[in-house]
């Protein structure tokens, strides 16, 4: 008798009840929350393993973003729709590299809102930036991908 109820919590895939973990401290290079089907929804990110810019769920490269780190926000369709990013350090030359940006962006479009902040050398500047841009037809990733080479940008680029 012990065997076969054994048996069926086994092949039913009884589980453990769900833990709460408390933690003082975690050190980590990159989370992910992602949704129970595994569309991620959040990415917090060390500047090692920052991510690219996501369009409809596929992860595209963004060579722009490769001495930030910081958290991106992803929708539904697991498109990019704003992030916080980071960076600031004094460069081999002795000068100031450093930045901060907190962006809302459109339904597949560019942002919307930005709060930025930019420190270098030669430059400082402290902005809050409304894009009021006519409403474009939403594109598919592929119509970006046009778009952007029409325009003789690699995507990712503004």
């Amino acid at each position: 008798m012990a065997s076969a109820l054994a048996a069926v919590f086994f092949l039913a895939g009884a589980r453990e009840p769900i833990r709460h973990e408390k933690f003082d401290e975690i050190m980590v290079g990159r989370i992910n929350i992602v949704e129970p089907d595994g569309t991620k929804r959040i990415v917090m990110s060390n500047k090692a393993q920052f991510p690219g810019d996501f369009m409809q769920g596929k992860e595209g490269a963004r060579p722009d973003r490769n001495s930030f780190a910081g958290m991106l926000f992803i929708n539904e369709e697991g498109t990019e729709n704003g992030g916080l990013i980071q960076k600031g350090g004094i460069g081999a030359d002795g000068k100031i590299s450093s930045g901060l940006s907190l962006t809302f962006d459109r339904f597949r479009q560019d942002q919307a809102l930005q709060l930025l902040n930019h420190d270098s050398a030669n430059h400082q500047q402290t902005v809050i930036k409304i894009n009021d841009v006519p409403l474009y037809t939403v594109t598919s990733l592929a119509d970006n991908k046009r778009l952007h080479e029409a325009a003789g940008k690699p995507i990712g680029s503004n």
